[in-house]
């Protein structure tokens, strides 16, 4: 701080103490803390990078499956070829997606990491509605009229159709009517015929014709069938279900 002393001859002057002044220079800054820091930080970002992504400490060792009904989960592993060794921030996984749903049995699939070491990939099979002949070959169909799988011979249970399988549309609605009607209905059907998506006919083992006539209300219709059937009918057309006949 200044301090003012009066001299003899009446004028002030004005200066600064030892202490003061040299508590005035400003200090110099030391960097290097900073500079040590800085470089750590890289450092560590580095190595959690090669770990991550180029070591095999968290590489894939391990192909884990679920969801499977027809198929195998060996047979999954080898339609995924998962490169074991990879690390698994380097995985493909939409590859790995994509080969898996190229199998004909492969509703839908996802897959996952799971750290440190597994590739995890849970898929849902196809379930068959029907069975859809053309010519001499029969291929399993789905309730999205998805025709996916050749068969020998018409599964138990199963009904067929006579709709081509490339008919992906019409197999469609064929699929919806056979998925929704109730089980104990769906295991005395021997077929689906279909014109149409608005002329749907239902043959029964026992040769019982049902007229079905479009998809909607497939469910009600089916209970409507297994009620009416306990009167020995010939045909029952539930085409319009509040108002159904038989014959």
């Amino acid at each position: 701080m200044a301090t003012t002393t009066r001299t003899r001859s009446g004028t002030e002057s004005t200066r600064s103490t030892p202490s003061v002044a040299r508590g005035r220079r400003r200090p110099r800054r030391r960097i290097w803390p900073l500079v040590l820091v800085g470089v750590l930080v890289v450092a560590l970002l580095a190595g959690a990078g090669w770990l991550v992504g180029f070591s095999n400490v968290l590489a894939a060792h391990r192909v884990d499956v679920t969801g499977t009904r027809t198929l195998t989960d060996d047979q999954v592993r080898q339609a995924a070829a998962v490169p074991l060794g990879v690390p698994l921030a380097r995985q493909d996984l939409g590859g790995i997606a994509d080969r898996i749903a190229a199998l004909p049995q492969v509703e839908n699939v996802r897959v996952d990491r799971r750290w440190p070491e597994t590739i995890e990939i849970v898929l849902t099979e196809r379930s068959p509605v029907l069975v859809a002949q053309n010519g001499n070959a029969l291929m399993l169909v789905d309730r999205h009229g998805v025709a996916y799988l050749g068969v020998r011979t018409r599964p138990k249970n199963l009904p067929l159709t006579t709709v081509g399988p490339g008919n992906t549309p019409l197999l469609a609605e064929v699929g919806s009517v056979a998925g929704a009607m109730p089980k104990k209905l769906r295991g005395q059907v021997a077929t689906i015929r279909a014109e149409s998506p608005y002329a749907l006919v239902v043959g029964l083992e026992s040769g019982v014709e049902v007229i079905w006539g479009a998809a909607e209300e497939s469910e009600l219709k089916g209970e409507i069938v297994l009620a009416l059937l306990k009167q020995k009918p010939k045909t029952i057309d539930v085409s319009a279900p509040h108002n159904s006949t038989i014959r």
